[in-house]
């Protein structure tokens, strides 16, 4: 078996797989009018869509656990990120939704056009020059404190509009880990775009 075939059958692979039949599962419960009803339509698509986000904490692990980190194993998880994240703001129905989807996908393609290129530490490479606020975002792998309030807060924001249980608390709990998220992805579209613009002819 060649190695590309070989990380297609990873287990961080086959947990990217699960992630995105979750994903699937959810859109089509989604779409359901008259099946199910609301209540129970809603807690079974966020139940699916929290679980698909529960398991993007395990493909990493799996793949430094076992030795098994390639690149094409960073950018399947890249892409099934940003599925996701687009799915949920589709069904939240924010009005704002579709800046965020143009937002993610924009320092998504940044991110795998470095990828690409063979840095696998894209994190390091477009952050090590931030300032405090971004080192700390993503300090140890984004494996800290800031990164998991800025994740949740983004993950719950159009989830909460989804399920409609939205009230002053829950937004008020769970906007500023947002902003702290798109800050972030904001930083890292300037940070592709000034190093694409610092050496232009070796990244075309």
């Amino acid at each position: 078996m060649n190695s590309w075939c070989r990380v297609l059958v990873y287990p961080s692979t086959g947990v990217i797989y699960l992630r995105l039949g979750l994903v699937g599962g959810a859109v089509y419960l989604a779409c359901l009018s008259s099946v199910v009803d609301g209540a129970s339509k809603s807690i079974a698509v966020v139940s699916l869509m929290a679980v698909s986000r529960l398991l993007d904490l395990v493909d990493g692990n799996l793949a430094r656990r076992f030795g098994q980190t390639t690149t094409f194993g960073s950018v399947f998880d890249l892409l099934a990120d940003l599925v996701t994240h687009t799915i949920v703001w589709w069904l939240s129905g924010l009005v704002f939704a579709p800046l965020m989807i143009l937002l993610e996908w924009v320092a998504g393609t940044g991110i795998l056009l470095t990828t690409w290129r063979g840095d696998a530490r894209w994190k390091l490479a477009l952050t090590r020059d931030g300032p405090r606020w971004i080192q700390a975002y993503f300090r140890n792998n984004q494996r800290n404190r800031v990164c998991a309030y800025g994740s949740v807060g983004h993950f719950l924001v159009p989830v909460i509009a989804y399920s409609q249980f939205d009230s002053i608390w829950t937004y008020g709990l769970t906007v500023p880990g947002l902003l702290i998220f798109e800050l972030a992805t904001v930083f890292l579209i300037l940070a592709v775009a000034r190093t694409i613009k610092k050496d232009p002819v070796e990244r075309v």
